[in-house]
């Protein structure tokens, strides 16, 4: 019973239209099913709730940490530079899209 859908109204949608119809189904076993998923869904909602929270955090810290480091690769260019190598350690020749920093 999975869902395709991160929209954290869409879950709240569906867990509130589970939670009406669930007092009202008479098969024990399609009521038992019913809970089930909405203790899925209400699962499935706070971790994503959890991984949208830690995103958010990670992407403050980088740009956080971006201020105090230059752009990935940029360090690499700079030492290779300073070794009088004419290209990027570890790109391919012909492969610049990192040298725009």
């Amino acid at each position: 019973m999975g869902q395709s859908n991160d929209d954290p109204e869409e879950f709240a949608r569906k867990i509130e239209q589970a939670s009406r119809i669930a007092p009202n189904v008479g098969d024990r076993t399609t009521y038992e099913r019913l809970i089930a998923w909405i203790d899925e869904l209400k699962r499935s909602r706070q971790q994503r709730q959890e991984a949208r929270r830690l995103k958010h955090r990670v992407k403050a810290r980088a740009r956080a940490v971006g201020g105090e480091r230059p752009p990935f690769g940029a360090r690499r260019r700079v030492l290779a530079a300073s070794r009088g190598r004419t290209r990027t350690a570890g790109v391919k020749p012909g492969f610049r899209s990192l040298d725009i920093f």
